[in-house]
């Protein structure tokens, strides 16, 4: 059987949004989430949950990632994230 549990968050929590992608990287412990709708326009951001410490942090891309997005689909290969649409 199933619970639910409300777990409590610190850190650079990200704004609210729909239709984004939160995938779960083994080697990082954490929870990636990639775009999806903000309030006006789609996202490109990425932020980061520390699985353990329950700790989120923005992410800053070094090179060009992909462009904003949301109704996307993400899966995770050999550590290594792969958005479509």
């Amino acid at each position: 059987m199933l619970t639910w549990d409300l777990l409590d968050a610190s850190g650079d929590i990200p704004h609210p949004r729909q239709n984004h992608t939160c995938s779960y990287v083994d080697c990082l412990n954490s929870i990636v989430m990639f775009g999806g709708m903000g309030a006006v326009t789609p996202d490109n951001d990425v932020y980061v949950l520390n699985v353990s410490t329950m700790e989120w942090n923005r992410q800053h891309v070094i090179n060009e990632g992909p462009c904003a997005r949301y109704q996307h689909s993400a899966t995770v290969y050999e550590n290594k994230i792969i958005i479509a649409g």
